[in-house]
């Protein structure tokens, strides 16, 4: 990504078929949404899903994404 900001006025980045961010790259790499998807800090919870993570609550998004036919 750094070399991208080097050569890029504008990115788009995308993760699991959705639009994460999209603009400048230093922005972009300062973005949560982006540090989420590519590093992880919620790395097993929907990119939809707005709620925090909190102890125990990965496990719960998982049940109700098997509960509805979602992969988790």
């Amino acid at each position: 990504m750094h070399m991208v900001r080097h050569i890029s006025d504008w990115v788009v980045v995308m993760a699991e078929g959705r639009l994460v961010a999209e603009g400048p790259p230093d922005a972009v790499m300062r973005d949560a949404a982006v540090i989420d998807a590519y590093l992880g800090a919620h790395h097993d919870a929907d990119l939809g899903d707005d709620r925090l993570l909190t102890d125990g609550s990965a496990e719960q998004l998982r049940e109700e994404a098997l509960h509805e036919g979602r992969r988790p």
